[in-house]
């Protein structure tokens, strides 16, 4: 978290909304980065395996 953010609003709504975001940002990393390890991952080993057999 950035200090000025929290010294700009520390009444209010305005933290809590920004922890809101900060937490779905992270969760939404995440979650894509779990997707693209779990399919990307996988296909771009084989290429990689299949490149290496060919050049073999």
């Amino acid at each position: 978290m950035n200090p000025s953010l929290n010294r700009e609003g520390s009444t209010g709504i305005f933290p809590f909304r920004i922890w809101i975001i900060e937490a779905w940002e992270n969760a939404a990393r995440s979650l894509w980065v779990d997707w693209v390890a779990n399919t990307v991952g996988p296909s771009l080993s084989c290429e990689r395996s299949r490149i290496a057999n060919r050049s073999r």
